[in-house]
């Protein structure tokens, strides 16, 4: 044990030492705040447009890799790149509209579907790029 942590911070529960209820509605109130501002908006749209923009751009640079010289070893790997960042732009639009009109089934659907794409693609890109140096035992 550290000898330079006092004695009286190691002793006794953590709520005796902080006042974690009084910490916990402080940040649930400003949360409630921050998502049901009127100003929203402003924030909200700004968000939708650009994560339509990045999406545009990744899906673009999906479509530009497919189209890409025939049998061109780099093809997949653009493809998949350009994917991903289409899926984190359609994620960023998806939870910023969840937003602007309060829908937690639009965020929490957002938030399901872009962790198991984003997880799936980094996977084949990782197999992409190191493939030829894995060695699979079994």
């Amino acid at each position: 044990m550290d000898e330079w942590v006092p004695a009286n911070l190691l002793a006794g529960r953590v709520s005796d030492r902080f006042d974690v209820t009084r910490l916990e509605r402080h940040t649930t109130a400003e949360m409630n705040e921050l998502f049901e501002a009127s100003w929203r908006i402003y924030p909200g749209a700004a968000l939708v447009v650009l994560g339509v923009l990045i999406a545009l751009r990744g899906f673009g640079a999906e479509v530009r890799a497919f189209r890409s010289a025939p049998g061109d070893p780099a093809t997949p790997l653009a493809m998949m790149r350009g994917f991903r960042r289409g899926i984190l732009g359609f994620a960023v639009a998806a939870l910023a509209a969840a937003w602007l009109w309060q829908l937690g089934w639009l965020a929490i659907l957002a938030g399901i579907i872009t962790g198991e794409e984003l997880l799936e693609s980094s996977l084949v890109v990782f197999g992409l790029t190191h493939g030829g140096k894995l060695r699979l035992h079994g």
